[in-house]
């Protein structure tokens, strides 16, 4: 009798889906909710959240304990701001995160993911036309020190 996941994966892939087993030694969503039970993480900085992508697969993971999400663009941190008001543990702050105190230029591709600080190299928009840049918007910036001087103790596991 043949196995039924080989009965399965093709039907899957016409699809545009695969079969693939959810442990930490196959697969990276497992492998990353086992770090952050492993090494008791208890508090996530994401920074350049975007619209909330990765705090929102950390939920899907079961990690319950606290994000705090750093977002720069005024309109990717609305959506995120709506999301993390039914996450009592999720804090959204307005910034960017760099090396200094105060306000920058913020390069906004149409794509929004591909955003930053950063100038968008050719290469990059020659793979990906939708991460050309479109806008700039001034932004606050804030240090990583400082984000660690507010937001994080001496006893937490980041």
């Amino acid at each position: 009798m043949k196995n039924p996941k080989h009965l399965i994966r093709p039907f899957l892939r016409k699809l545009g889906r695969d079969l693939v087993v959810y442990s930490p030694t196959h697969h990276p969503m497992a492998r990353q909710a086992k770090l952050l039970d492993t090494y008791k993480i208890d508090l996530v900085l994401d920074i350049g959240a975007n619209t909330g992508q990765y705090a929102q697969e950390l939920r899907e993971l079961g990690y319950k304990s606290n994000i705090v999400c750093f977002e720069p663009m005024l309109a990717a941190y609305t959506q995120l701001k709506q999301w993390a008001e039914q996450d009592e543990k999720t804090l959204v702050v307005n910034s960017a995160v760099g090396d200094f105190d105060g306000e920058i230029e913020f390069n906004l591709a149409a794509n929004s993911v591909s955003s930053s600080i950063l100038d968008i190299l050719p290469s990059h928009t020659d793979v990906a036309p939708d991460s050309k840049i479109t806008n700039k918007e001034t932004v606050t910036i804030i240090r990583l020190d400082s984000v660690f001087d507010k937001y994080c103790t001496a006893e937490q596991n980041i």
